[in-house]
């Protein structure tokens, strides 16, 4: 069982990349794309386009990475602020078959900040990342700014994965 220390040191590293995603949502341009894998399997999208921030994450609908998700999952996700998948056909046009969490992309950075803790919360409570460094980052298109922060953050750069 670990000690109150490396505890206490676990949770200041994931409350720095809490900050960091929030200071990457923040500074997200548009159109930036970036994949978030766990084990080797992409959980968590995170875009942007003219006027909203898109956090996507992983359920059984996803068309790209399907995760099955236990009822707990489901609550967290929920719990957390995520949007369960959109059910009518032409809501599912609009690519919401992932959990979804859209924030306006004019908003403050604590509204950021509350997101990197979000997404802190599904990457490590739903999809199992148990350090920082288990989460693997992939810019399919990302700003020069959005790549230097991903870059500072204590995650691991993935290589290109084949679709």
């Amino acid at each position: 069982m670990p000690d109150d220390a490396s505890q206490a040191e676990a949770a200041s590293r994931w409350n720095v990349l809490a900050y960091g995603l929030g200071q990457l949502i923040n500074g997200l341009a548009d159109l930036d794309f970036a994949t978030f894998a766990v084990d080797d399997r992409v959980v968590m999208t995170i875009t942007r386009d003219a006027s909203d921030v898109w956090i996507l994450a992983s359920g059984p609908h996803d068309e790209v990475e399907p995760v099955e998700l236990s009822p707990p999952q489901r609550d967290i996700l929920s719990q957390a602020g995520f949007s369960p998948p959109l059910s009518e056909a032409a809501e599912r046009a609009a690519q919401r078959t992932s959990w979804w969490l859209r924030l306006p992309a004019s908003g403050d950075a604590s509204t950021f900040d509350t997101a990197g803790h979000t997404m802190i919360s599904a990457l490590r409570d739903v999809y199992g990342a148990n350090h920082p460094e288990a989460v693997e980052w992939q810019g399919l298109a990302l700003s020069d700014g959005s790549r230097s922060v991903l870059d500072a953050l204590p995650l691991t750069r993935s290589p290109s994965r084949p679709r």
